[in-house]
């Protein structure tokens, strides 16, 4: 679609010949001044119905750290990239296995926070497989067939 509109743009652009204007510093000038002059400078170079519907201007600002400048430009957009929204949470698919034997394995599918904790798996499996005040659960990763790792610190990241 950028692309489509792009050279709609550049086809039905009613500016032949394009002007050159040099910007001015932008000390102690109101942002709607500074704005509105940007944005007739980039008109004055691009008058098309594809400027006329579909492109606008955002805010860019500057801080030098060293000497504390600051420095505004607006610049034209014809559209904006924005994350698709993640999903807060995540689904963990575990096998639970009794060491007394009581019961066979038995699978779960924990959701989880994305950024969750080995803690906040544990919460949430204890929750699904009725976990009594007595009991405990050991979190391990297995690798082909053998125990690959022990999740033994509660606050790592999964």
């Amino acid at each position: 679609v950028a692309f489509l509109l792009d050279g709609l743009h550049e086809d039905l652009n009613r500016i032949k010949q394009k002007p050159y204007m040099e910007e001015k510093d932008n000390d102690c000038r109101p942002e709607e001044v500074i704005a509105d002059e940007q944005w007739r400078y980039y008109c004055s170079r691009n008058d098309s119905i594809i400027v006329d519907n579909f492109q606008g201007q955002y805010k860019s600002t500057l801080i030098c750290p060293v000497c504390g400048k600051h420095s505004l430009k607006f610049d034209p957009f014809m559209y904006l990239s924005l994350p698709l929204p993640s999903t807060k949470r995540v689904s963990i698919k575990v096998t639970v296995i009794s060491t007394r034997g009581e019961a066979p394995p038995t699978k779960y599918c924990a959701q989880v926070p994305k950024q969750g904790t080995v803690d906040h798996l544990l919460g949430e499996l204890g929750k699904l497989c009725g976990l009594k005040e007595d009991e405990a659960l050991l979190l391990t990763e297995v690798y082909s067939g053998r125990i690959f790792k022990y999740f033994d610190d509660h606050s790592e990241a999964l």
